[in-house]
């Protein structure tokens, strides 16, 4: 009797559970609906406004202060931008118009929102960036908010708080912004910096003069990470970037990131650097060599072919898989290299042999 009442017990716990899982899945669902929901309830408001604008008056007074109160409150700020974003696809030009006149509340609303919690502070940036309220209005009052914004913990806050600079196209204030985090050793991630620098909407040779004004104020990891913006965004400054390059004592990293630099520009100079690189590797940094392999695709010649052969025999895998694919690259045939294939290292065989069937199955496609 004990025993069916234990077991009796245990299936009740478990319908329980069963129960309490289905509850809290509806709920989330419901949840997950009303956060999916658009809220609108701005809409008629600010459409009346559009209206007025579009006859060419000005906009209410009173709407202006109502839509103070309504950058007080989050819930009606989440209602704005479900209301904007309707109105904008049926009127754009209307709808800049109608955003540029509430800038006032937009600055008003950042000194309150910039000292809240700092998701509400990231949500505010992120709509600033949206509707382009620092780009050219208030640009003192935004690059300075900015740079605080710069200085917190969150990520997602300081992504929004650059791309808000880099929208506004002012080089010098880019470059300040970046020596800011710099010197301030706030870690933010390579690729964002650069990709985000290559959105910069202002003057690129400004942008790449301010940058080499500053450059020796920058580290290593800012260094490397300013040599692949130039590199992805295809600013020639090859004088410069080779100077870097043969400084004595370079550091390592930033010296790779010169060299890639090279992969995409031809720069004569440069060249029997590379070759000597590789036809010397040093064993302690290997990493120069497989980097010079694989930038010398850029570089055709005999020589260059002749190089990458000897590569071809390196104990390190990385040079010679570089290196084959150099030679794939500069398009020749297992009978221009009959010797790799004919020879007794069989790792140089096999890793060419890669390459070449690569390009066979590339062509055949």
């Amino acid at each position: 009797m004990n025993i069916e009442i234990l077991v009796f017990f245990y299936m009740g716990i478990c319908v329980s559970m069963i129960l309490f899982n289905c509850v809290v899945l509806a709920l989330n669902m419901i949840q997950k609906k009303r956060m999916n929901r658009r809220d609108r309830r701005l809409e008629p408001y600010i459409r009346e406004q559009l209206e007025l604008l579009e006859r060419g008056e000005e906009i209410e007074e009173g709407h202006l202060a109502e839509m103070e109160e309504v950058f007080k409150k989050l819930a009606y700020l989440r209602s704005f931008e479900d209301s904007m974003d309707v109105l904008e696809k049926e009127k754009p030009e209307l709808s800049r118009k109608y955003l540029k006149a509430l800038s006032p509340c937009f600055v008003n609303g950042a000194a309150d929102y910039f000292k809240r919690d700092i998701l509400e502070a990231t949500y505010f940036t992120w709509l600033i960036r949206k509707y382009e309220i620092a780009k050219d209005e208030n640009t003192e009052f935004w690059t300075e908010e900015m740079r605080k914004l710069l200085q917190t913990s969150s990520i997602y806050c300081r992504e929004n708080a650059l791309n808000i600079l880099y929208d506004m196209g002012n080089a010098a204030v880019v470059v300040n912004a970046l020596l800011l985090l710099d010197e301030r050793q706030i870690f933010h991630y390579s690729k964002l910096i650069h990709d985000g620098m290559l959105e910069f909407k202002g003057d690129k040779q400004e942008l790449l003069k301010e940058i080499w004004s500053a450059f020796e104020r920058f580290s290593v990891d800012m260094k490397v990470t300013l040599l692949s913006y130039m590199r992805l965004s295809s600013a020639e400054c090859c004088r410069q970037v080779f100077e870097v390059m043969m400084r004595n004592d370079q550091d390592d990293e930033v010296y790779f990131a010169c060299m890639r630099y090279f992969g995409r520009f031809y720069y004569e100079p440069v060249y029997p650097v590379l070759l000597d690189i590789l036809s010397n590797p040093d064993d302690g940094r290997w990493e120069k060599a497989a980097i010079a392999a694989s930038v010398l695709r850029n570089y055709p010649s005999e020589r260059s072919v002749d190089v990458c052969m000897q590569a071809l025999y390196s104990s390190n895998w990385y040079i010679r898989n570089n290196a084959a694919e150099t030679l794939e690259s500069f398009g020749l045939t297992y009978a221009d290299m009959a010797e790799v294939f004919e020879g007794n290292d069989r790792y140089a065989r096999e890793v060419l042999q890669y390459w070449l069937d690569y390009r066979s199955v590339k062509e055949g496609r």
